[in-house]
């Protein structure tokens, strides 16, 4: 039942006759009117000030202070102009009327009174008020609701929108203390957002069941949708409860204290409240949804910060570091676990945990074991999918209640961590500080989170597989290099030691056959070289950078090959500007890239050719070429051609020694210190072998 709030109209009778008095509160108390008497215009203003009458019959002539002056005084007073005045009067009086409507008076009526007409004209005027009044009522409360979802429209200011809720509900109910609670979408716990006035109901957040226990008549407000009133017959006051509901569920109240039961009459003012509160409803649930597609869009942030640390490392235990603590990070819980599958032992191991700062929470140490027989509910969520285990959730099962006890938690929320069907781990994230229901848009960063770990985690696993590779590849080079070298240079020796006896008793072709072995041997050997050089630069993880003065580089690779050039009657040109060109990196390298593209050059260039060697500053960036006028590549061999071992043979270079290294050694050196190499090649017209190097920050 809607409470109503409402009086009985008074009536202030302003006239120097006390027959008229009687008459008239005999007639208007007939009519169960209250009425208040007045002997002049003085006495009559005074009573209007102190009762607020809803209607005044003036008689014009008085002593003291006649009806025109106390109609002008009235008009003046706070509400005056709001009360009708009828005026009483005789018929020589005329003039005086037209003066006391022109003051403000709303009618008149000629003396000896018809009791009838009075009766009606009173009937008439309090019904033209009640209706002003109710428009005014309304047009007030339509300003109120414009002002909540104004505020709620431009600002999403929930504290102004709260604010005015509770003040409009004070001033229209009369009540004493306004409290409006809202239920949290995450905790279904119903907590109080404002307060006005000394409230004494949800001191703490509770329950819907605890809500009903503490006040039986809410079930009903929110099975009906309807305020409901709870007080016994001999209290004078009340706490009036009315529901707010969001999609058809309850989602919050506002609750009126100390109401006066005598005003429970007025359903006007109950039919704002109902309005009210669904405005302020819908302010919350606005304001809800924006705060909660703020959050997101942080979340998102976090997410994607979170993903981008995990992604960026290839160490395994930092991988899941990084993961247990970025689910504690993204859903802001109090600790996290990282737990290891082991597939042959059919057991999850805590690799890992985190801890916020000062949460009471003791995650397992690192090291402890759980059987999946002993757990199969955790076993599900492989196929499932997250799943959150909360203590007040009499449905988990004991032994993962005694997990989550010993934790010192109250929720664990499990992410299984699942690469091609095959389970690598699981997140456990923990929450102590209160009983935390995850949302289901939160299971989704959950999960966008686990695969970026997954995929981290197998990234991980397969750079230690490839390290291992490459450490067993690097020590077998070694070894067989070490292992070739002793007896090459044993062969060479002993080879040596023989021709200085035997040189001059070896004929034609015996000569060509030791010619062939010493070739032979000295391939070898180069290729042996270049395979421990190039072997390493690329197991150099970090180069130990120092400031290069490319001029002398380039001045001395470009010398060496002089040297060569002069062998084969070539046109050899340096371009070089003399000047200091610094990069940061190692000399030796560097000098033995370069070295390896002038001497291709001036090899694989005919007698008398021509080979150019030019360097450069441009756009921050020191560069380096060879042209030559040599055979070429041709051009279904050019894609090949920094590949290990690969020669791309053209005619005329079949007998022209090489390993097929030379060429992947300084593409390894040049982006080894953040350059890049690149070529251009036309066959049988000449080639053009270049890079480049970032200049050394001055």
């Amino acid at each position: 039942m809607l409470p109503t709030f409402n009086r009985t109209p008074l009536i202030l009778c302003v006239d120097d006759d006390t027959g008229m008095q009687t008459m008239v509160k005999a007639v208007m108390e007939g009519e169960d009117y209250n009425v208040i008497l007045a002997s002049n215009g003085a006495e009559g203003v005074a009573l209007f000030e102190e009762y607020q009458p809803d209607i005044i019959l003036m008689d014009l002539m008085m002593p003291v202070m006649d009806g025109l002056e106390a109609c002008a005084r009235i008009q003046a007073l706070p509400g005056g102009n709001q009360t009708p005045v009828v005026i009483m009067t005789a018929f020589d009086e005329f003039d005086a009327v037209e003066q006391a409507f022109k003051s403000g008076s709303s009618d008149y009526l000629t003396k000896p009174i018809n009791w009838a007409v009075l009766r009606n004209r009173v009937r008439r005027l309090l019904k033209a008020r009640e209706l002003d009044e109710n428009l005014q009522e309304k047009i007030q409360q339509l300003d109120i609701l414009h002002r909540i979802d104004r505020e709620l429209g431009y600002t999403l200011n929930i504290e102004r929108v709260l604010n005015l809720a509770s003040d409009s509900a004070l001033r229209r109910s009369g009540a004493s203390a306004c409290v409006v609670a809202w239920m949290r979408e995450d905790t279904q716990l119903l907590e109080k957002l404002s307060s006005l006035g000394k409230s004494q109901i949800l001191t703490e957040a509770m329950t819907l069941d605890a809500l009903y226990k503490h006040y039986p008549y809410t079930i009903k407000m929110f099975q009906d949708n309807t305020p409901v009133i709870d007080a016994r017959p001999d209290d004078l006051t009340g706490t009036l409860f009315i529901p707010m509901m969001n999609r058809g569920k309850p989602a919050g109240l506002i609750a009126l204290e100390n109401i006066p039961v005598s005003e429970f009459s007025n359903t006007s003012n109950a039919e704002f409240l109902v309005h009210l509160a669904g405005r302020t409803a819908a302010a919350l649930d606005k304001t809800r949804i924006y705060q909660k597609t703020q959050t997101y869009a942080v979340q998102l942030e976090k997410l994607y910060q979170v993903s981008t640390m995990i992604s960026s490392r290839l160490e395994r235990h930092d991988v899941i570091e990084l993961s247990t603590r970025g689910i504690t990070i993204l859903l802001e819980g109090s600790s996290a676990c990282f737990l290891e599958y082991d597939s042959r032992m059919r057991v999850l191991k805590v690799k890992h945990c985190f801890i916020n700062e000062k949460m009471p929470d003791t995650p397992p140490a690192e090291g402890t074991l759980y059987s999946v027989q002993d757990y199969p509910d955790l076993m599900r969520t492989v196929k499932d999918g997250p799943r959150q285990f909360r203590l007040s959730d009499q449905t988990v099962n004991d032994r993962i209640r005694s997990v989550i006890e010993s934790m010192k938690v109250q929720s664990i929320l499990v992410v299984p961590l699942i690469y091609e069907e095959d389970l690598l781990g699981m997140l456990i994230l923990c929450e102590s500080r209160n009983n935390r229901q995850t949302q289901p848009d939160e299971i989704s960063l959950v999960r966008s989170m686990a695969l970026q770990a997954t995929v981290a985690l197998q990234q991980a696993t397969l750079f230690a597989n490839v390290r291992e590779l490459e450490q067993v590849k690097s020590e077998m080079i070694r070894m067989a290099s070490h292992d070739l070298r002793n007896p090459l240079h044993s062969v060479k020796g002993y080879l040596e030691l023989l021709l200085m006896d035997l040189a001059p008793r070896l004929d034609e072709q015996q000569r060509e056959f030791v010619a062939r072995m010493k070739n032979g041997l000295n391939r070898m050997q180069s290729l042996m070289e270049d395979i421990l050089n190039l072997e390493k630069i690329e197991s150099q993880q970090n180069i130990k950078r120092q400031p290069v003065n490319m001029w002398m580089v380039v001045s001395e690779v470009s010398e060496s090959g002089r040297s060569q050039a002069d062998l084969k009657h070539q046109l050899y040109v340096v371009n070089m500007p003399p000047q200091s060109v610094l990069v940061a990196g190692s000399e030796i390298q560097l000098t033995q890239a370069l070295s390896n593209l002038v001497g291709n050059a001036v090899k694989y260039t005919p007698d008398e050719g021509r080979v150019e060697v030019r360097s450069w500053v441009e756009d921050g960036r020191f560069r380096f070429e060879v042209q030559d006028t040599g055979f070429g590549v041709p051009e279904d061999r050019q894609s090949g051609l920094f590949q290990r071992f690969y020669r791309a043979q053209a005619p005329g270079t079949e007998d022209i020694p090489g390993t097929g290294l030379g060429l992947s050694l300084v593409k390894a050196v040049i982006e080894r210190h953040g350059g890049e190499v690149y070529f251009s090649s036309t066959p049988g017209m000449g080639s053009t072998f270049g890079c480049w190097l970032p200049l050394m920050e001055t």
